[in-house]
Order: C-alpha cells, then sequence, then structure tokens
C-alpha cells in the first residue's frame, strides 16, 4: 500500500509543513462519526500553525491553532495514538 498520498503544498491557505495519513496504523483515541482521510499541521502565515482534520481530498474538515509545530504534533498524538511516527514531511 502506497502511503504517500497525493499531497497539495497548501491546505487550508498554509504551506504544509507535516502531513499523515490515517489508517491501520493509528487508533483514534475518542469516538467519532467518521474516521479522517489524514492529518495536516500548515504554517499560515502571519496566523500561525493551525492542524487540519481532512477529508478524502485534503479538504480541511476541522482545524485548531497553534503556537508551534510541535504544540500541533502534541494535539495530533493526543487525538489519534500511533501519529507520533507516521509524520512526512511533503516532497519538495
Amino acid at each position: 500500500m502506497d502511503r504517500r498520498p497525493n499531497i497539495p503544498t497548501i491546505i487550508g491557505g498554509g504551506r504544509v509543513l507535516w502531513y499523515t495519513r490515517i489508517d491501520e496504523r493509528h487508533v483514534p483515541r475518542k469516538e467519532a462519526a467518521a474516521v479522517p482521510y489524514g492529518l495536516a499541521i500548515c504554517d499560515l502565515e502571519g496566523s500561525g500553525i493551525f492542524l487540519f482534520t481532512c477529508a478524502d481530498d485534503w479538504m480541511p474538515v476541522f482545524d485548531s491553532w497553534h503556537e508551534t509545530v510541535l504544540g500541533a504534533k502534541r494535539q495530533a498524538a493526543f487525538e489519534f495514538e500511533g501519529v507520533e511516527s507516521t509524520w512526512e514531511q511533503p516532497p519538495v
């Protein structure tokens, strides 16, 4: 299974810094109506760092604001077990 999806360079108006597909490697820590396709950490210059929960077309469904990338990664780890080891940087 190819784990490197076609990731856009911009999501929610911000430059993608890190992303991960949500798949069998991850366990949601709370019950959700639907498991998202992926998570993306983006830099919205002048607005901060955002963690986007995305649908299968990488369109943001939910977001949270963070001061740092580390803060966004911690929030993702709070929401999904296993995400700490699956972050990837988009190809340049």
